[in-house]
């Protein structure tokens, strides 16, 4: 069985549409971070969501075992657990 690469599952194939989720979990880490050591300390408390997101969606890119969760880290990863959580969509 070949192993997924990770460049393929970065850049090929209308790279930004899959992985949008994973560049707003990212992106969302930056800007609480920003915003929170420049204006108010309260805005950190926002990585308790961020932080497990962006976690989640890198660990999805960078396993080797299920193709739709490389391919499109973080989504198939949300529609599996809700489709655990709700049964059939």
């Amino acid at each position: 069985m070949r192993k997924g690469n990770i460049g393929a599952a970065l850049f090929t194939d209308r790279p930004v549409s899959r992985n949008i989720l994973l560049i707003a979990a990212l992106a969302a880490c930056a800007i609480v971070i920003a915003v929170g050591l420049d204006h108010h300390a309260r805005w950190l408390w926002a990585l308790v969501v961020t932080v497990p997101l962006a976690g989640l969606a890198l660990f999805d890119l960078f396993q080797t075992h299920h193709s739709l969760r490389r391919n499109y880290p973080l989504t198939a990863s949300l529609r599996h657990r809700a489709r655990r959580l709700f049964g059939r969509i």
